[in-house]
């Protein structure tokens, strides 16, 4: 991620990306810095701010970041409505080796979701290397998926 990449740089990132007035908005994967070891609530900062801006913008917005749920580690990614409501979210299913021995838990298979320009779904970085992930949402009727994925490369 950039050298400062915090709440409020992406904060701005998504204020200059709406003031285009896009449909969609992905941020890359693990774009708070979340670890394993220190994930997000699913209500957390990083997911606040997606909502909020999604509302704010009239746009869709995604991204990913380790969330906690229920004592489980995922690398999960939300997708915001243009109102600011969770569309929906998906947990990678093929975390990276590092990942699955700092204790991620794949996710379920990929769903995908009906919105006001076509039927999307999200694939995470290492999940695109495997066609069965694609081909979930293909035949669920995806039009096109979301795909964040780390920049840098796995530390």
């Amino acid at each position: 991620m950039p050298p400062g990449a915090t709440l409020d740089f992406w904060s701005d990132w998504l204020d200059r990306a709406g003031t285009l007035h896009p449909d969609v908005v992905l941020l890359p994967e693990l774009f708070d810095g979340s670890t394993p070891a220190t994930p997000s609530a699913p209500d957390g900062p990083m997911a606040t701010l997606l909502a909020a801006k999604a509302a704010q913008w009239g746009m869709y917005t995604c991204g990913a970041f380790y969330q906690e749920r229920d004592g489980l580690v995922y690398n999960t990614a939300p997708l915001y409505g243009r109102t600011g409501i969770l569309v929906g979210a998906y947990d990678k299913v093929m975390p990276f080796d590092p990942e699955l021995d700092a204790g991620v838990v794949p996710g379920g298979p990929p769903p995908t979701w009906t919105t006001d320009f076509g039927r999307v779904g999200i694939l995470t970085c290492y999940d695109a290397w495997f066609p069965e992930t694609a081909r979930c949402l293909a035949v669920q009727g995806a039009n096109w998926s979301c795909c964040p994925t780390m920049a840098t490369g796995w530390k």
